[in-house]
């Protein structure tokens, strides 16, 4: 089993957040349904690519950006992800270069947390970019 990790450093990390909010604050239950809306039926399994950016939905998703126009909802198994604004770095355990639902998980290295992963669905980055724009433009 092999353990990718990456690191974003907190500037980053304040980037990324602020871009992907940045045309409105958004609730956790209204960021969750966003991607919702914009990601497919659930999947078994995606093909592993180093992840390009992360960012945390709510205790139990989480959305990690593989491609400019590819990123995965992760909902895990129970609510793990509440470390706050701490943890900067996350691995993603995948096997043979594959991440399986119900398998592989999220290890947020700073509070030595696995997340196991309960279901995988794909999302458009640029639909969910789109639909927070429709948001924000709207009265």
């Amino acid at each position: 089993m092999r353990i990718a990790r990456f690191l974003l450093p907190a500037a980053s990390l304040v980037v990324l957040a602020a871009a992907s909010c940045a045309s409105t604050r958004m609730s956790e239950p209204d960021k969750l349904a966003l991607y919702q809306g914009q990601a497919s039926a659930p999947v078994k399994w995606v093909r592993y690519l180093d992840p390009i950016g992360w960012e945390r939905i709510d205790d139990s998703h989480l959305v990690v950006n593989v491609r400019p126009r590819e990123s995965w909802l992760l909902t895990m198994s129970s609510p793990c992800l509440g470390w706050g604004r701490g943890d900067q770095m996350i691995s993603i355990r995948h096997n043979g270069g594959v991440v399986s639902a119900g398998l592989d998980s999220v290890d947020l290295a700073q509070s030595r947390v696995a997340c196991r992963i309960s279901e995988i669905r794909t999302v458009d980055p640029v639909a969910v970019r789109d639909a927070r724009n429709a948001i924000a433009a709207t009265p």
